[in-house]
């Protein structure tokens, strides 16, 4: 019980909720930028797709893992998404929104 707590923790710690937030200005930045390719795109596209489909690997009913499996499907994608986009094009608005490599990512 206590472990649990203190993952919840870690989870709302302010450090992490700013990366998660820099995460979601860089993902639309990538996903609005015409130069980035429209399969890597489809990325977070499925990503979304999968948390919104009635279809689970673990199901919504079970308590906290059934939330969890959605949250790991989000956060991959998003990561996969960064890596399969050009870098020069993600350092360019890594630059442009005063992102550093170190501040981002909840999964890295």
């Amino acid at each position: 019980m206590f472990k649990a707590l203190s993952y919840l923790m870690l989870v709302v710690d302010r450090n992490n909720l700013q990366r998660a937030a820099d995460d979601a200005q860089l993902t639309f930045a990538l996903l609005l930028d015409k130069r980035v390719p429209l399969h890597t795109k489809a990325v977070p596209g499925l990503a979304v797709a999968y948390i919104l489909s009635p279809i689970d690997l673990i199901p919504g009913f079970i308590p906290v893992l059934g939330q969890l499996d959605d949250l790991a499907v989000l956060i991959l994608g998003v990561q996969a998404f960064k890596q399969l986009a050009p870098p020069e094009i993600l350092a360019e608005h890594q630059r442009r929104l005063g992102i550093t490599t170190a501040e981002l990512s909840l999964a890295s």
